[in-house]
């Protein structure tokens, strides 16, 4: 999966703006008020990518914040660190890590969010266990992903637009860009359903666990929180 994404940071950004009739940017939007960061706060973006949803938040905090975005894919990651200079945010820092194992202390970060990612990593469970770990005490966790819709005619418009058109979209541009959008198909396919999610949420020990759908059920929102009293917890046992 490393290796299918390292050719593809250049088009990334505008191909995913355009396979989703741009409704990403609201996708995104939705994950920043669910999340409500504050001026100072200190957000983590996990499987980063080219860094879309860490310069959103980068956006929405003052220069006491900071915002660091955490991908294994290193040409994306170099992709990101370029966006920094170019758009001048120095409240942005990307670090590669993986979500399983992720390089930070307990308690640091404010909020973590994964976006549209979940479904390529290798054990979702062990990456909530690894995004709860690391935030404080009262703070969210929050995964936006893709997921199959429910009312059967919808449904079947949206799978013949991600087996058929999109492999076909991606063949007219290269072989490699087949390759990932049948690799995305695929992997949509697999997604897991939301209240799988909001169940793993409540297993890495996450409560006030939400689900909200958008664009007719295609992606989900998925957001827990931190019990203030969970780190305290499991010190004392």
């Amino acid at each position: 999966m490393q290796r299918l994404f390292s050719g593809a940071p250049q088009e990334y950004d505008s191909l995913l703006s355009h396979l989703t009739l741009r409704n990403d940017s609201a996708w995104r939007q939705a994950v920043l008020d669910a999340s409500q960061p504050n001026g100072n706060d200190l957000v983590l973006d996990v499987a980063t990518g080219t860094g879309l949803m860490a310069f959103e938040f980068a956006n929405r905090i003052d220069n006491g914040g900071l915002v660091i975005g955490v991908d294994l894919c290193e040409p994306m990651l170099r992709k990101a660190v370029a966006n920094v200079r170019t758009n001048g945010k120095n409240r942005v820092n990307f670090v590669a890590g993986r979500g399983e194992a992720l390089p930070f202390i307990d308690g640091i970060f404010d909020s973590a969010t994964i976006t549209l990612a979940l479904r390529n990593v290798t054990d979702p469970k062990l990456v909530f266990e690894e995004m709860t770990r690391v935030v404080k005490d009262g703070g969210t966790v929050i995964s936006l992903d893709f997921c199959r819709p429910q009312l059967p005619i919808f449904r079947s418009i949206y799978s013949f637009h991600i087996f058929h058109v999109l492999p076909f979209i991606g063949k007219l541009v290269s072989k490699e860009w087949k390759e990932i959008l049948d690799y995305l198909a695929g992997s949509i396919k697999r997604s897991l359903a939301p209240s799988a999610i909001a169940g793993l949420m409540n297993e890495a020990g996450l409560s006030q666990v939400t689900v909200v759908k958008f664009t007719m059920g295609i992606v989900s929102l998925v957001k827990g929180a931190k019990p203030k009293s969970l780190s305290q917890h499991s010190h004392n046992q």
